[in-house]
């Protein structure tokens, strides 16, 4: 069936594959061009403007604050009439989107044009500096402002997963970006250049997807009605509640480089910034994945009872747990090597207690994003609106306390402290309680073993790695190896006998065997169904279940493609007077404060 404006209905299976398929793609050419732009970076310019840059993208990050969550909360809204084919609701959220996104640009640049008097006060130690601060701060001011007045179009292709359409356009602007900024670095060497080259890609990236959901979407011009009062009543509501999560990830988040450049100095931030680009480039690949996820499993909420969602989320946490917990492993054995490779020069490491702080807050941090994935979806925003006061309370406090005593490391110090007070059980906890009606214990004595176990690993792969020498790229490859080995082997030892991990091998089996046999996505969506019925029984997993799970995915394999009739001639579902569809309601955004339409989606999210 195809939608009023214009879309053939896919399923959950096939549009998180493809979004996952075009984003994870998008995201490595990112990565890696991101990565040969900092190296050459750092070789032609002081450490002074690494911290400068990074100090001004924090402090627009928490610039836009102003955004509250509209976003989100209009985004969220607009799932369901898109599912409906309710073209006017469509029309009169996406024109309320548009007036509040006009009203937060203009905030921005404002509140951003009244904190330039206080720029000499968070730059300390700047004195090999020789750029006008104020020009860079401006230019840096017109990239965060600049996706605003086109976000409102980008909300339609969100609501109807297509993802992958921005994930398109972005591979194409980071790829022109990156040769921009490298011609600059090399020929001219001319910091305000390269800080407007982000700019004109940034805005014309935003542009065309802009003129993109224009063409696709031609039934969204025109003059809407005026939405309901009850319909603006629950979007306020959701924004009032997103308002705190922005602040708290924004206080959490991004303040930690205002304090470092104010209290120790922006060469020490500039250092700093080196490590974090490689936790925000991990940060964004779990990110990638969740975005992927999310509007699947705001579908598989719309349309599940929330017992067989929880056999859902546990396999997907385990997963998500795994893969965090592999990263973490990589980053402890191999950080320092990296930065000593990559930069060229051992004045650039950070202390290896420094380290193992910045890995601890990375674990704490994305092994909670399955959990907050999942409350997000299910709209349970308002449910923990007071969480983020109580994180910021917590991590501001203790940052101005803990730097003067122990100094960077008094500030990761704080950060872990505040994530482990607040979201790190309390996302989890409103998730039970409101949605899957079960007791949070359950949840916590499996964290519980998914953080012993890592821990296991990850001194074990570092006990073993410790005996290779350090300085040469093999030396570095050899160890890269054993971690890609090493922990992956004691996690499958661990889990591979678990109802989680039978279920995530049934559902990678009907997506190949889709792929061999040529099955369509709606029946592989059956396949999966039945996996998650057969595969996931609460009280274990059966030969016999096994079996009828197998069974569903052949069955489902043999049915013929959509348009044809089977061989006794019936025709395919949906055809005999009224088509057949899924519901298509999910959820976008709102983990760790991802994202207005700044670069914390797109650059480092803290």
């Amino acid at each position: 069936m195809t939608s009023a404006i214009g879309f053939k209905r896919r399923s959950r299976t096939r549009n998180s594959a493809r979004n996952t398929l075009f984003a994870a793609i998008a995201y490595v050419t990112k990565v890696l061009l991101q990565f040969i732009v900092r190296a050459i970076f750092i070789r032609y310019f002081v450490r002074e403007y690494l911290g400068i840059n990074g100090l001004f993208s924090n402090v627009l990050k928490i610039l836009s604050l102003a955004e509250l969550g509209v976003g989100n909360a209009i985004v969220y809204s607009m799932y369901k009439p898109v599912a409906e084919n309710d073209t006017e609701k469509i029309k009169s959220l996406v024109r309320l989107y548009r007036n509040l996104y006009l009203i937060i640009a203009s905030i921005i640049i404002a509140v951003g044009l009244a904190l330039i008097p206080a720029l000499p006060y968070i730059i300390n130690d700047a004195k090999n500096v020789d750029i006008n601060i104020t020009v860079v701060y401006l230019l840096s001011l017109a990239h965060t402002v600049i996706g605003y007045f086109f976000a409102y179009r980008r909300a339609l292709i969100f609501a109807h997963q297509r993802n992958d359409i921005e994930s398109k356009v972005s591979f194409f602007a980071q790829i022109v970006l990156s040769i921009a900024e490298i011609i600059i670095i090399l020929v001219w060497k001319n910091f305000y250049a390269y800080t407007a080259a982000s700019v004109i890609c940034y805005g014309l990236d935003a542009f065309i997807v802009f003129l993109i959901s224009y063409k696709m979407f031609p039934e969204i011009r025109g003059k809407p009605q005026k939405l309901d009062k009850e319909e603006t009543k629950k979007i306020a509501k959701n924004t009032g509640a997103m308002v705190f999560h922005k602040m708290g990830a924004a206080a959490v988040f991004s303040t930690d480089s205002i304090f470092i450049s104010a209290y120790i100095g922006v060469a020490t931030l500039g250092l700093y910034d080196n490590y974090t680009l490689v936790t925000s480039t991990l940060t964004s690949i779990a990110n990638l994945i969740m975005t992927a996820l999310k509007s699947s499993v705001g579908n598989m909420i719309a349309t599940k009872k929330p017992d067989e969602v929880y056999k859902v989320f546990n396999a997907l946490n385990l997963a998500m747990m795994w893969f965090v917990s592999f990263m973490t492993v990589g980053i402890v054995v191999c950080f320092q090597d990296f930065i000593r490779l990559y930069s060229g020069n051992p004045d650039y490491l950070l202390g290896y207690s420094t380290v193992l702080l910045l890995c601890t807050s990375f674990y704490f941090t994305r092994s909670r994003s399955m959990a907050n994935n999942f409350k997000d979806c299910a709209g349970l925003f308002w449910n923990d609106r007071f969480k983020p006061i109580f994180e910021t309370g917590i991590n501001l406090g203790l940052d101005f306390l803990l730097v003067y005593f122990w100094g960077i490391n008094g500030i990761i110090t704080a950060t872990i402290i505040s994530t482990i007070a607040a979201p790190l059980w309390v996302e989890p906890f409103v998730l039970y309680k409101n949605y899957f009606k079960k007791p949070i214990k359950e949840y916590f004595i499996r964290y519980l073993v998914f953080t012993v176990v890592a821990v296991a690993a990850c001194g074990a792969t570092w006990c073993l790695c410790n005996l290779i020498p350090v300085g040469s790229v093999w030396w570095f490859v050899l160890k890269f190896f054993i971690c890609l080995v090493l922990p992956n082997a004691v996690f499958f030892l661990c889990y591979y006998n678990t109802p989680e991990v039978e279920y995530l091998l049934s559902v990678a089996k009907s997506l190949l065997r889709r792929k061999k046999d040529g099955a369509t996505a709606e029946n592989v969506d059956d396949a999966v169904q039945a996996a998650e019925a057969a595969t996931l029984e609460v009280d274990g997993t059966t030969a016999e279940a096994k079996g009828e799970t197998l069974d569903a995915i052949e069955t489902a394999d043999e049915k013929p493609p959509d348009g044809e009739n089977d061989e006794n001639g019936s025709p395919p579902d949906g055809e005999n007077g009224e088509e057949q569809h899924e519901i298509k309601v999910g959820c976008e955004e709102g983990q760790d404060g991802e994202t207005a339409p700044t670069d914390e989606g797109k650059k480092d999210e803290g």
